[in-house]
């Protein structure tokens, strides 16, 4: 039976990087069953909801998700980030990033690391109160969601192949978080195979930066993974060229880490690459690991081969690239 792929293309961009991922993923199979569906603002102007019932079906009922971001609306009473309350129904709470640069000319050589962190929607909570005198922070955080992030995270290193694992830390900024944090790692991984320390976060970020190689698997608390995943997107050449995912027991959902991007929607040049690349992570979710790789390969041919987009470099439109690495996909076949 095939793998069902719930689609849901956000807002601006959405449906432009999403039928770029959807083309490559059926150009290296046919077991999978793609349900489109809709999210954020674009589904509001047609349902009234940004999250509508019949999304929430579908999700539940899908192997994997591939989503785009959508615009914020905040500023709205009882607003709620359609993404991430799905997300934290489908107990999402684990954070999937890779880095590699796709190309010698783009990025940081020597880069191939994964970063894996607990979703703060899902793993714990944190709240912010205006006082008189300033703000007043209060944070929770889950030890049984960590634990379940850290058997995750050994599940994915060991399908990676990967031989060594570093959980991040602050325990002057942090103390009693971050030592719960490194003692359930330790304990997490005693009986593995890989080697496993600990590192204060800042002396880490400098070693990363002065030696890209020496990052394998990283582990890390939430304060610090947008900071770290910052400096791993721009070493890996951007947040056009990398993924996210948010993983349950079971499932998955799977973006691009730049934003909608409103500006740009319906132009046709903007780069998908983010987008064909949390496709291949989704197939690897489901199973479809060999389907996986062929997409990351043909988008790395594609970049050695200079067929690139305008905002590295090349001369290809959105569609023109997605045309391009689609055939690559095919030969692959």
């Amino acid at each position: 039976m095939p793998k069902k792929v719930l689609v849901l293309p956000g807002d601006g961009v959405g449906k432009e990087i999403t039928d770029a991922a959807v083309s490559v993923m059926e150009a290296v199979t046919s077991e999978i069953e793609v349900l489109p569906g809709r999210i954020g603002a674009s589904a509001y102007e047609k349902t009234g909801y940004y999250l509508p019932p019949k999304t929430m079906e579908l999700a539940a009922k899908s192997d994997a998700i591939i989503a785009t971001p959508v615009l914020n609306h905040a500023a709205e009473k009882n607003y709620r980030d359609p993404l991430a309350t799905l997300r934290k129904q489908l107990d999402m709470g684990s954070v999937l990033r890779k880095f590699q640069p796709l190309s010698d000319s783009i990025g940081v050589s020597g880069l191939d690391c994964i970063l894996i962190n607990c979703n703060p929607h899902t793993v714990g909570t944190s709240k912010e109160v205006e006082t008189l005198n300033g703000v007043s922070v209060e944070s929770y955080i889950d030890a049984a969601g960590c634990r379940k992030v850290f058997k995750i995270g050994e599940r994915i290193a060991t399908a990676k192949q990967r031989h060594k694992i570093t959980c991040l830390r602050d325990l002057e900024l942090n103390p009693y978080s971050d030592a719960m944090f490194v003692d359930l790692f330790y304990k997490e991984f005693a009986a593995s195979e890989f080697v496993i320390d600990d590192m204060d976060i800042a002396e880490a970020m400098s070693k990363l930066v002065l030696d890209p190689s020496f990052a394998d698997v990283i582990v890390t608390p939430v304060p610090y993974s947008n900071a770290v995943s910052g400096v791993l997107t721009g070493m890996c050449g951007g947040a056009y060229l990398t993924c996210v995912g948010y993983l349950s027991e079971t499932s998955g959902m799977f973006m691009p880490l730049h934003g909608p991007v409103e500006y740009l929607a319906g132009t046709d040049i903007v780069n998908p690459t983010g987008c064909m690349l949390a496709a291949a992570m989704a197939l690897d979710t489901i199973g479809l690991n060999l389907e996986a790789d062929k997409i990351r390969n043909a988008v790395r041919s594609a970049y050695r081969k200079g067929m690139k987009t305008k905002d590295v470099g090349g001369d290809l439109s959105t569609s023109e690239f997605t045309y391009r690495v689609t055939k690559l996909c095919q030969r692959s076949r």
